[in-house]
Order: C-alpha cells, then sequence, then structure tokens
C-alpha cells in the first residue's frame, strides 16, 4: 500500500475585524467575516480529500478570530472526528472559561500574543488559567524595538501564571527601528532568557522558548491562505498539489466545488503560471516590501544572527 506523505496547513483568515489596533500588525481590517457558505465548502473539500493527506493543520487566524467563536466551533464540530490538528492565534481578550474550556477540551494550540502592552492581559487571564492545564497555550513574546525593557517581566508574569510554552518574535514589520541600542537590548533580552531555559532544562521548571520569524517557511508541509471571502493563496508546492488532486476530484463534486467553493480559483490556474501566482503570496509580499527599505534585509539579518541561539520553532 502506497504511504501519503502529504501535510495540508490551512491558515484560515476567519475574520478580518479586531478589537485591538496595535501598531504593529500588518492586517488590513474590514468588518467583514468568513460566511457559513465558505465555511462548509472548506469542510465539504477537507471531507473528500482527508483520505490522501497525512496530516491536517488549521490555524484560526484574523483579524482577531475569537470574534467569530461560533463559526470556530463549527467547523471544529464538523470536522474533528477527522483527526484535524486545531491551532488559533489570539490576543487573548476574548477568552473566557467557556472558550478555554473549548479550546482545551479540543486540544485546540492557542498562540496568545504577548506585547508590551500585555501586562493588564495577563492580570485578566490570571484567573482563567489558575491550576488549569496550560500545555495547549503558547506565549508569543511580540518583541518591540521601544519597549524591550518590559518583556523579561512579561516573561516572568506568564511564567508564574503556568504557561511553559513561549516564542520569540522581534517585529519585522519596521525593521528600521531597530537601531543599534535596541539590538544590544534584544541581544541582552536574548541571552537573559536563553539562561534561563537553559538553566531550567531538565527540571519541574522546564519550559520550551522557540525563535520565529515571517521569513521562515514550514518544510515539508503545504500552505493555503483561505480569505474571509474563499479567496485562496497557496505556497508554491502546494498549487501543484492542489491541481494534482482537482484532476482526481468526482465530477459531480467537482461541479459543486467549481461552482462556490474556494478552490474555484485554483482550478483555472496552470503550471505556466505557477510562478507569476507564487510571487504573490501575501508572506512573501510581506518579505519584499521589507527588503525594499534602505539597510532593511541588512538590520533583519541582524536581528536574525542576535537570536540564533534560541531553538528554531517546530
Amino acid at each position: 500500500m502506497k504511504t501519503n506523505n502529504t501535510d495540508i496547513l490551512f491558515e484560515l483568515i476567519i475574520t478580518q475585524q479586531c478589537n485591538l489596533r496595535c501598531s504593529y500588525c500588518p492586517v488590513e481590517f474590514k468588518n467583514k467575516a468568513m460566511t457559513k457558505q465558505v465555511l462548509n465548502d472548506i469542510i465539504s473539500f477537507i471531507t473528500h480529500s482527508r483520505q490522501d493527506i497525512r496530516k491536517f493543520f488549521i490555524n484560526f487566524f484574523g483579524g482577531e478570530p475569537l470574534l467569530e467563536f461560533k463559526k470556530i466551533k463549527y467547523l471544529i464540530e464538523k470536522t474533528k472526528h477527522l483527526k484535524i490538528e486545531y491551532s488559533i492565534s489570539t490576543n487573548g481578550l476574548l477568552i473566557t472559561n467557556e472558550v478555554f474550556k473549548y479550546l482545551n477540551e479540543n486540544k485546540v494550540t492557542t498562540t496568545l500574543s504577548i506585547d508590551h502592552y500585555s501586562n493588564k492581559k495577563l492580570e485578566y487571564l490570571s484567573p482563567i488559567f489558575k491550576n488549569k492545564d496550560l500545555s495547549n497555550i503558547v506565549a508569543n513574546l511580540v518583541i518591540s524595538p521601544d519597549y524591550i525593557n518590559r518583556y523579561s517581566k512579561l516573561f516572568h508574569k506568564s511564567f508564574d501564571l503556568g504557561i511553559r510554552n513561549f516564542t520569540f518574535l522581534p517585529i519585522y514589520i519596521s525593521p528600521l527601528d531597530w537601531n543599534n541600542k535596541s539590538l544590544k537590548e534584544l541581544e541582552f533580552l536574548t541571552n537573559k532568557l536563553y539562561s534561563l531555559y537553559l538553566k531550567y532544562k531538565n527540571t519541574s521548571k522546564e519550559f520550551k522558548l522557540h525563535k520565529c520569524s515571517f521569513e521562515k517557511e514550514i518544510i515539508g508541509i503545504k500552505e493555503f491562505i483561505i480569505l474571509y471571502n474563499g479567496k485562496t493563496y497557496a505556497d508554491y508546492q502546494g498549487l501543484l498539489w492542489c491541481l494534482k488532486q482537482f484532476k482526481k476530484i468526482d465530477p459531480s463534486l467537482k461541479k459543486r466545488i467549481e461552482s462556490k467553493s474556494f478552490i474555484s480559483n485554483i482550478k483555472k490556474l496552470n503550471l505556466s503560471t505557477l510562478e507569476k501566482k507564487h510571487s504573490n503570496v501575501p508572506l512573501k509580499n510581506l518579505r519584499q516590501a521589507l527588503i525594499k527599505n534602505v539597510n532593511a534585509e541588512d538590520r533583519i539579518k541582524k536581528i536574525t544572527k542576535i537570536i540564533k541561539p534560541l531553538p528554531d520553532f517546530s
């Protein structure tokens, strides 16, 4: 029997609304959310292609995805029998006891953004997290160059809540904001947290600390970014896989998918246009926009070198 080695990641932009307006966030906010029809099309696609995929990952993103918590629950309830691995990226302000319980029971990895304004957020979450299993919670330290001195306390406050999974993300949206002073402060913070990481390793206080960045690709996973309106972007390998899959779909299902599904824009592609489409992937655009700034690429390399001691995000 042939073993299938295909891993798929769906990044669902379930809404472009948000309850915050963080200055560093690159999202273009709109009063738009994913419709039930698009959700059903996604569910249909997953259901009919699940047998051809080794691992299937779904990440709920936004905007603030918890603004559409009912839709998140709807998709999970319709697909969890297919052994999907779920995750969500959230600012955390809409996490309640009910939301926390549901995400935890369904083993949804919850990445919580911790920026320089997160002190009150952690105080709000404290009674919700108290004495709970936080193994599925990841605190993403979103490092701003102007407020680096705040992050050591924020790390310890998160740690004291019981969080043991951390990611470390210097903000690259405005790389020119990183001057020599902030780069030295970043190096000091990185070394401090890394020393603590080594000190607690193999003890009862052990925690995970990974670096992550926009420029790092997820090796071996075919990624699809699906917008609230169903429009789909994909990496190069993802497009090739989808084209191949589309040819194998049953004609009646294919017709239904063509008429209303997010996959309709992919069916029109051919191999000669793949490179052109590949250059329009949103994450690639972000990277290209950064390196057009004077000295921006060099600054990003310096940031990357500083955080090099930290383990790669896995």
